[in-house]
This record gives C-alpha cells, structure tokens and sequence, in this order.
C-alpha cells in the first residue's frame, strides 16, 4: 500500500537545486501555410523536489515544450531563440549522441500516449531492463528482475511476473501508461517530465500514479513537471502551477494562489471548470426514464487472449436498450475496451454471443486515436474516409465535414495537419468526428473525453446528449471517469476484473 502524500506545507522546495531551467524559449512548426508558433518566449524551472504543473487546453503548446526539452522534435520542428538547461547543460547545444545519454539519466519522458514510447516487438521485461543496464550499469539478471518487479508493484500492477512477459499489445491502456512511468523511473533521472500520464487510468490508478510522483518527489528528491488539462489533479499533486495558453506561459505562481486567487480571466474560466474533476458535474433536471426497447444482449460472454492465463472477459451478460446512455466503468485492465471491440465484431468471442434485436451496425470510436489514425493522412482525410468509402458527392462531402468540424470544436486550419503534428486532444476531436460521419445508430465511445480538457469534455458530453434526442442515438459510454459517466448516464454498471459486478441507474 502507498503512503498518502505528504502534507504541502510540511515540504522546502525553496532551497532545491534547479534541475530544468527554460529562458525566453520559442519553437516553431513549418506547416504548409507558413510558420505555425506553437511556444512563445517560454520561461519556467523545476527545481529538485519539486512538483510543477503545466495545465492548459488541449493545443495550447504543452506537448512541444515537452518534447523539446529532450529534443525530440522532428525536422519540421525549429528551435528560434532561448535556452534549455538541465542540470546547467543547454540541450540545444548537444549532439544526438550526447542527447541518448542525457534521455533517461537527466530526464525522461512518459508520454501521453504509451504506444509513442513502448517498443511493439520486445516484452515489456527488456524495456525496463534497458535504462537500468545503460545509466545504472545494472548487469546482474537477479537484481534486474527484483528491481523490474519493484517498479511494477509501485504502480500498482499486481502481478508483475506475468505483465514482464507480455507485449505492449497484450495490456490495457491503463496498464501501458503504467508501464511507461516506471520505465521513466527506471534510469533513476533527476528530471522527469510527465505529460498526460493519469488520462488513461481509473481514478484509483490515477491516485496511485499520482501518489507515487509525489513520492519520488519528496523521498528521491526528483524535479517532475506534471503536464495536465484537469485541473484537478493539478490541484491536488503540485507545488507551483503554469497556466499556459497559445503557446505562451499566461500566468504561474503556488498552487495556492493560482486556485485562491487566479489573476488572469482565462485562469479563472479554468479554475471555474475545475469542479467538474472533482465530480461537481453542472447539474440538469432529471426526466423520467422512458421504458426502451432492447437493442442487443450479451449472453454469457468469455474472451480468452492466445497465451493469457486468465480471459479477459468471464461470463459476462448485459442488455442494451434503444436510445440510453449505457455507462460502463471499472478499473483498468478489466475488459472494458474486450466488450467494446465484441460488441463491434472486431473480437470474436470464446464463449457465448451477442444478439441484436434488428439490423445495427455499432461504431466504435477508439480510446487510442494514434492507433486508429493512419499517420499517412491527414485529419481532414481520416474524418471523411467512411463518406469517401460511402461513396458521397464531393461537394456534399465537403459540406459535410464542415458540420462535423463544427460539432467537435476542431479547428478548420488542423484538417490539413497529420496525426503527429496536432495535440491528443485534437486528435481525440477528429477521433469523434469520424465517428459521426457515419450517422450511426448504435454508437460505442471507449473513454472519449480522457484527453480532452475541462471545458471541451462538457461540450463534447452535451452534444453526445443533443445526438442522443435528436436521433434517438444509443450510446455506450466506456470511462473510468466516474462523475462524468453519472453525469451523462441513464444507466451504468461496473466491470471488475472477475466480470460484471453493479448496475444502477
């Protein structure tokens, strides 16, 4: 079990030495259309022991700064003016070479999507492995396979020999983001930077995560720069806040004053909307639950992986009614993505069926985007790919990927950007918007407004609800965000790992 964190006021950051020091720091992109500013004369510092939030919509400029402080960025990237010091050292001055020791030892990265970090052809044993034989020069196997299961069991993976050896391929999304942090911990770096790493996680999990950096910070001494749109969260683990907004560092001071006393009108709208992660949803009139007709059931559903030991579904059985919301929770790694991919006829299952009461085709918008998307096209492209497969007229096309546009609040001028040059939650949006395209009846939606910040989760969760009346949509909402699926549910039940468990409405 994890100790609680420690009590802010109890700590001296002050003191500290200064691990990450960015001075008047600017990166562009080049885009088809020109220079696109993505940071502008950004100044911070993380000093040893010390938590520092970076929160902000999503596309406000936190991923690049990120990725630049471990020069990570691509060719189309270019680093105008400013410094960035670790430990002293300005990265901009240093070789790759030197860079591929200073990665994982001076700092590391978790990103925001695992699958960016997690290599799809080794087992997760080597991955962690490998910052401990290069910056620790770990060489015994015994104390490699001690310190592999330690790490797991801190993140609270309960059976580390089995996740040791899987394949990224073979873990939930939760159990991937996990991993990720603790091979960031792996090298033992001074600086760890962590962008996004609780989106994918059940809020038990999220805790756990959180509760870790913490202590690493205070016991280990580590800096951590905690990159987040919940606000919340931020709330909760940092020491000092950023507020960051079109790539420009708007306003930073303690956690403290930045919720107690917010100076800026946009830090104020974030703050207003930080209620909603701590479960304050805005509240609406409640009408009465219209007896529905059932859609599909699920009857006795197993799913066993080749060379899982234990199924990832277990006789499971569920009924779905036209025009709900369905919410399904649970934690990570309990076969809530399974469901939603037999549901959709992706799986098939080793035991049991599922039954659909007229002709439906489900669709599924994906929890990992990056996975989903071809990074070969752009987002314009990837949104109108099922009317281009339909066969609609150019011209209606046109039209048509305009409305969607609109629905989702995606910007016009991303349509020509790829998949790797938007933010997650850019690429969340478009993830949606496709999943319109199709008009859909029965719609599945695996966790669709993790990435997204607080202010576009209430819009995208009220148009979800506007689809749902106007066209008598069904909707199965798969979330471990338990006040938002109470929220926009007329109906939940909770998974855990031996099946279903609860449903209440």
């Amino acid at each position: 079990m994890m100790k609680d964190c420690v009590n802010k006021g109890e700590r001296n950051t002050g003191k500290n030495k200064t691990v990450l020091k960015v001075e008047n720091f600017r990166l562009c992109f080049n885009g088809r259309f020109g220079a696109v500013h993505a940071v502008r004369d950004a100044n911070l510092e993380v000093r040893r022991g010390e938590i520092v939030a970076l929160v902000g919509e999503s596309g406000c400029g936190k991923t690049a700064l990120c990725r630049a402080i471990l020069m990570l960025h691509s060719a189309h990237a270019r680093y105008l003016s400013g410094r960035i010091l670790l430990d002293g050292r300005d990265v901009r001055t240093c070789s790759e070479r030197e860079m591929e020791q200073i990665r994982g030892k001076a700092a590391s990265l978790v990103f925001q999507n695992p699958l960016s970090s997690l290599n799809p052809v080794y087992r997760i044993r080597e991955q962690l492995e490998e910052p401990m034989r290069r910056h620790l020069g770990m060489k015994d196997a015994g104390a490699l396979e001690v310190r592999s299961r330690e790490l797991l069991l801190e993140m609270g993976l309960k059976e580390p020999e089995e996740i040791l050896e899987k394949y990224p391929h073979q873990l939930s999304g939760g159990q991937r983001q996990r991993v990720a942090v603790a091979i960031a911990l792996a090298g033992d770096p001074s600086l760890i930077v962590a962008d996004e790493p609780t989106t994918a996680l059940d809020p038990e999990t999220a805790k756990m995560v959180t509760d870790l950096l913490r202590r690493v910070a205070d016991e280990k001494q580590k800096g951590i720069l905690f990159v987040t749109h919940d606000l919340a969260v931020a709330s909760a683990l940092a020491d000092r806040v950023l507020v960051m907004k079109n790539g420009e560092i708007l306003e930073q001071g303690t956690t403290e004053d930045i919720f107690a006393r917010p100076k800026e009108n946009y830090t104020k709208k974030l703050v207003r909307c930080a209620e909603w992660g701590r479960g304050k949803a805005p509240a609406e009139s409640l009408k009465p639950e219209p007896e529905r007709k059932r859609l599909a059931a699920v009857h006795h559903l197993t799913v066993r992986y080749p060379g899982a030991p234990k199924p990832a579904l277990r006789d499971c059985s569920l009924d779905i009614r036209e025009g709900e919301i369905l919410g399904l929770i649970g934690e990570s790694g309990c076969g809530k993505s399974t469901m939603a991919k037999v549901l959709c006829g992706i799986l098939k299952p080793s035991a049991g069926e599922v039954e659909f009461f007229r002709p439906v085709k489900p669709v599924l918008i994906f929890q990992d985007s990056v996975a989903s998307f071809n990074e070969r096209m752009t987002l314009g492209e990837i949104v109108q790919e099922p009317l281009v497969i339909g066969k609609m007229p150019p011209e209606r096309r046109k039209e048509k990927l305009r409305e969607l546009t609109e629905q989702v609040e995606l910007e016009e001028a991303l349509l020509d950007r790829y998949p790797y040059e938007v933010s997650g939650g850019q690429r969340q949006r478009a993830a949606i918007a496709r999943g319109l395209a199709m008009d859909p009846e029965f719609l599945i939606a695996d966790e669709p407004v993790s990435s997204l910040d607080a202010p576009v989760q209430m819009e995208i969760l009220r148009l979800l609800k506007h689809l749902r009346d106007r066209r008598n949509l069904t909707l199965l909402i798969i979330s471990h965000d338990i006040p938002m699926v109470e929220h926009i549910s007329d109906r939940i039940i909770r998974m855990e790992k031996e099946g279903l468990r609860d449903e209440f409405k």
